[in-house]
């Protein structure tokens, strides 16, 4: 066997999550050249071994300097650290400007305190872009953007009122769209969630002045939020984010969860409903509709890979089953046969897993002989 002397495909990388997927493929590889060269299956050279070893060892070297992306197993469990102090950074630091302008808030005239609220959000805006610009791993960037976005949304709310000006709902879609900018300007997972979080509230809120009532009644119907589930469902459908690492994970969870939340809660309270056919009608057809939707998002989730779907479908699955168990059954016996009952429930549902999981193991063993 040759080894072809091609270049670094290390430029072909553009995110650190890449990077870090690619450091983590080259070491699943060696591991695995390890064991069949243990075993006997393959022989190489050395000199093949080198010109392998050598050739991944430029890569991590690259991507690491570059990217500054993991190559050992202490390194990322330092990065996840780092990871969870960034987003507590990044609460406290939202926080702080809250606080802040509360504090000497009435110390400020009305053109002192309007300067004040046009200057923060741009001023940190531009904080931002300075440091992305020299921060490789991205957790710096991503407070300075929580810092904006907290600088943004206190304009937005306090500003308005100052001048007699009422924007309504817009200024939800306002805060909504700025935390889409920050999001992709930055890569910011918590950007995105602060705006998909916005997009359920706008679409809510269309919906509550559409039927007539002021718009922060919006969460008074659980059915207001289906115009934002189905945005958030669509979207990735229509707009690539391959290049934005769990971006499109975010969307079909916020998704998945509202709208399998919407159905649960309908289904516990149909009171809540804009249908009007009945508390028990209502109550079934929700009923239905989870156990549908579950089964449906389970085997979406197996079949295309998505793990998170199938996760909140199953426990969905669970929630309702939990719910109508408790329901029926804890009123009318005793507490040793109730949980006795659910245990068995348990096992029953375990046992679908498995059969599910041997079907979807058998289907790629065929596919891939």
């Amino acid at each position: 066997m040759k080894i072809a002397n091609v270049d670094n495909d290390a430029t072909k990388i553009a995110t650190r999550e890449a990077a870090q997927g690619r450091i983590d493929q080259i070491e699943i590889f060696e591991r695995e050249l390890e064991q069949l060269r243990t075993d006997r299956v393959i022989h190489l050279t050395d000199s093949q071994v080198t010109a392998i070893d050598s050739y991944h060892r430029h890569i991590i070297h690259e991507l690491t300097a570059r990217y500054d992306a993991d190559a050992s197993e202490s390194g990322r469990q330092l990065s996840m650290s780092m990871r969870i102090v960034s987003l507590i950074g990044a609460l406290l630091l939202g926080s702080s400007v809250f606080v802040f302008f509360y504090h000497f808030w009435a110390a400020f005239n009305v053109a002192t305190q309007t300067l004040l609220l046009c200057a923060a959000p741009t001023s940190t805006y531009a904080l931002a872009l300075v440091v992305r610009a020299r921060d490789r791993t991205g957790y710096f960037s991503r407070l300075s953007a929580a810092l904006c976005y907290a600088s943004f949304v206190l304009t937005v709310v306090i500003l308005p009122p100052l001048w007699d000006i009422n924007l309504g709902s817009t200024s939800v879609l306002s805060c909504t769209a700025f935390g889409f900018i920050l999001a992709y300007e930055m890569r910011s997972r918590l950007q995105l969630c602060a705006a998909l979080i916005g997009v359920l509230i706008y679409g809510a809120t269309l919906i509550t002045i559409l039927e007539g009532a002021p718009w922060w009644f919006f969460f008074e119907r659980p059915e207001n939020f289906y115009l934002g589930v189905s945005i958030l469902l669509v979207v990735p459908s229509l707009i690539s984010q391959r290049h934005y690492a769990d971006f499109e994970t975010l969307y079909r969870l916020f998704g998945i969860i509202i709208l399998l939340g919407i159905f649960l809660i309908l289904a516990t309270w149909p009171s809540l409903s804009y249908l009007d056919y009945g508390a028990h009608t209502v109550s079934a057809g929700y009923k239905i509709v989870v156990l549908t939707a579950g089964a449906a998002g389970i085997y979406f989730g197996v079949t295309r890979r998505l793990p998170e779907t199938s996760f909140v479908s199953s426990l969905s699955l669970l929630m309702l089953i939990g719910l109508e168990a408790c329901d029926w059954l804890l009123p009318k016996l005793p507490a040793y046969q109730f949980f006795l009952i659910m245990s068995v429930l348990a096992i029953c549902a375990l046992y679908v897993l498995k059969v599910l999981r041997g079907r979807v193991t058998e289907h790629a063993a065929r596919a891939a002989q």
